[in-house]
């Protein structure tokens, strides 16, 4: 049962919906001897535990999806979310530049709503 647990697993993970390539050329990692492209996780393991017991209809407990993960599939760090684009991270950054730009007297007004009416 083991071998195919950890071929599924191993499949499941690799696949573009749970894990994403990490971009650049020295982002490998070699174990005997095998070099591989390391994958981040898109979701925490707990996650992807759940979504793999509802899609595999294989019974694998949370403690061996962990144990039988790949080694070239890891969870992000800090500094590999170097492209935060989401709106709350987007907006803070819009709201200093703009702050900064109010105090540098660039700009006659810091909210957004009346510099974008100003330009129409």
């Amino acid at each position: 049962k083991t071998p195919r647990a950890k071929m599924r697993i191993s499949e499941f993970l690799s696949r573009d919906d749970n894990s994403r390539v990490k971009a650049g050329i020295k982002a490998t990692i070699t174990r005997k001897g095998e070099k591989r492209q390391i994958r981040l996780l898109n979701y925490d393991l707990k996650t992807r535990h759940a979504k793999f017991l509802s899609e595999a209809f294989l019974k694998v407990s949370y403690s061996l999806f962990c144990q039988l993960k790949p080694l070239h599939i890891l969870k992000p760090s800090a500094k590999d979310r170097d492209t935060c684009l989401c709106r709350i991270c987007q907006n803070i950054y819009i709201s200093l530049k703009l702050e900064k730009d109010y105090q540098e007297k660039a700009l006659h007004s810091k909210d957004v709503d009346k510099i974008l009416e100003s330009m129409k």
